[in-house]
């Protein structure tokens, strides 16, 4: 167990990268797509 998971972190360490990108965009396009829904429920909620 302990051979395969030195040889999976030298095969991840690319992926981990990407992945990491990956969950950059998607948490920033999920954090303006609340935003957004905030402001307008609030615009809303104001008029």
């Amino acid at each position: 167990m302990k051979k395969r998971v030195t040889v999976r972190r030298c095969d991840k360490k690319p992926n981990d990268r990407t992945r990491w990108k990956r969950k950059g965009a998607a948490i920033s396009i999920l954090a303006a797509s609340i935003l957004l829904i905030c402001i307008a429920m609030f615009l809303n909620w104001r008029f």
